[in-house]
């Protein structure tokens, strides 16, 4: 780590050189991530970063992946679909209930029979 501006000012010239050699050298041409098809690539995450009006976009190859806006939107359908898929079996059990409520009622009565 880089010494504050108090210790540097009390090092002695041999002390400042030791300190600067001990720093990091600059990042090699190697190192430096050139850009493809406008996409940087990150190794720390194994993926591609893009800047896109006033935000990063992340990128796996050329594929964008979801935001979080995107999973919210798509997680909001796949439970209103569930909600729907509830409400509509209970509606058919309802009306499953009515017509045997209806039968019975309708039957007439000698030809009832006990069910066990």
């Amino acid at each position: 780590m880089a010494p504050s501006v108090e210790e540097w000012e009390a090092l002695s010239p041999a002390e400042r050189a030791e300190v600067v050699a001990a720093l990091p050298g600059e990042a090699t041409d190697a190192e430096i991530a050139m850009p493809n098809h406008g996409l940087y690539e990150s190794r720390v995450l194994g993926l591609d970063v893009q800047v896109e009006e006033d935000r990063l976009r992340f990128y796996a190859g050329m594929a964008p992946l979801p935001e979080s806006e995107d999973l919210i939107a798509r997680l909001q359908g796949m439970y209103d679909s569930a909600q729907q898929r509830a409400e509509n079996e209970e509606q058919l059990r309802e009306v499953a209930e009515r017509r045997r409520e209806e039968e019975v009622q309708e039957t007439p009565v000698g030809e009832i029979r006990e069910i066990r």
